[in-house]
């Protein structure tokens, strides 16, 4: 059954989380989604081992899933769960005219107007640092966020966005190259992410976000030249002995290459982007599970390099959905968007020095909360003050437009 948005239907304190869930039949008569519940055992035996915080739902609690471990309790959980996780698919997807007649989105206009940027990244010749990366991925290296746990509630396997949600967040990501080639940032790459060293992917990724955003009739064809040929090369490329730096550099680029065939509107470019589907969401995949180093470091050049890895994973994944969204008229990584983490403090990613970071970050403000609980807090109202505009992202889908004084994207100024 498919639901008019990401987020799970309204949520009671009161409600026990103790009791188990029962699955209702709606009136077509589809049975519903599996549903996650919470097991009888306090702690998995993974996070006992390693004396972690445990979040016990079954099939696997969110530590265990965030780090590839197999979960299991003492006791068996209330109820057998023999479904898992969509698995990430490993055929490509074929091409549908997604704005054609009969579609709901027939009179969306795909092509978006950038400012003009008049240079682009000459190719150069950097090496990694050894930023301490892995130090900061753990879930649970911090207290709990500061608002009341709430039930745990069934996310469901498939999805449907209002046209609202879904027009708001094409036309940001829409925004994100030319964001990147005229600020060298967006709200998955921090802007001094790459000071030190500028891995390949990311140079040519600047070059083709700089040709692409400053494009007219006349250059156009060529600019689209490039980007399918520096796309293309990228998703040829072997990532299986990469560093998590050059992960996350080749996600963050196949990702923007991504964003601009998909929603250009070129059917060539669409077409190639399709054709990289699987690759983009295996490498996301595999992104998200290099990043489970147990290590606690706390300085602010690792922690922008984590923070870029959980915001590039949750983004990628989005726009796989969106798209899907747009193609079929749902998107089925709902339950896998729900465990994924980010940091709460949106002032940590706007710090621009260490000693603005180090302020914000103590005693306790780099912590991290699993999207699908920040969804659920926020809705509630347990989360107040400004919201920053990756969060926004972030709630448009779950909440639609109901919500839409409040999450309405605001002009950007690189766009």
């Amino acid at each position: 059954m498919a639901l008019d948005h990401w987020q799970i239907p309204p949520l009671h304190i009161e409600d026990r989380i103790d009791q188990p869930l029962r699955n209702s039949t709606p009136a077509s008569g589809m049975p519903t989604p599996s549903l996650l519940i919470r097991s009888r055992q306090k702690s998995c035996i993974q996070c006992a081992r390693a004396k972690r915080r445990c979040h016990p739902q079954t099939p696997r609690c969110s530590r265990c899933i965030s780090r590839g471990l197999k979960c299991a309790y003492k006791n068996e959980p209330l109820i057998d769960q023999t479904r898992s996780w969509p698995a990430a698919t490993s055929n490509s997807r074929s091409t549908t005219e997604i704005t054609g007649p009969g579609s709901q989105y027939e009179n969306y206009d795909v092509n978006g107007v950038v400012d003009d940027v008049s240079s682009l990244l000459a190719p150069m010749d950097f090496s990694f640092s050894d930023y301490d990366v892995n130090q900061w991925l753990c879930l649970d290296t911090s207290p709990p966020a500061p608002f009341a746990p709430l039930p745990l509630y069934p996310y469901p396997e498939t999805a449907k966005i209002d046209k609202w949600s879904t027009n708001q967040i094409l036309l940001d990501m829409k925004k994100f190259p030319a964001m990147f080639a005229c600020s060298q940032k967006t709200p998955f790459i921090h802007a001094r992410l790459y000071e030190t060293f500028l891995p390949e992917p990311i140079q040519d990724a600047f070059a083709v976000s700089a040709a692409y955003a400053s494009r007219n009739a006349d250059t156009e064809d060529m600019a689209l030249r490039i980007l399918e040929s520096k796309a293309t090369s990228l998703a040829q490329k072997d990532n299986t002995t990469w560093s998590i730096q050059e992960q996350l550099a080749g996600v963050q680029a196949l990702l923007l290459f991504h964003i601009i065939q998909l929603f250009d509107g070129d059917i060539r470019q669409r077409s190639v982007a399709e054709s990289h589907d699987h690759i983009l969401e295996a490498w996301t995949m595999r992104l998200h599970s290099l990043s489970t180093n147990e290590d606690q470091s706390k300085d602010w050049r690792s922690w922008i390099a984590a923070e870029s890895v959980r915001r590039t994973v949750i983004l990628s994944i989005i726009v796989l959905d969106i798209y899907s969204v747009l193609k079929r008229g749902y998107c089925t990584n709902v339950p896998k968007l729900a465990m994924l983490p980010f940091t709460l403090n949106a002032e940590l990613w706007n710090a621009t020095s260490a000693g603005a970071w180090s302020a914000d970050a103590e005693p306790a403000g780099a912590k991290t909360v699993m999207y699908g609980e920040y969804s659920q807090a926020w809705a509630s109202g347990q989360i107040v003050g400004k919201t920053e505009r990756f969060q926004k992202l972030l709630l448009i889908p779950c909440l639609g437009e109901k919500y839409k004084d409040a999450l309405e994207l605001e002009e950007s100024k690189c766009t």
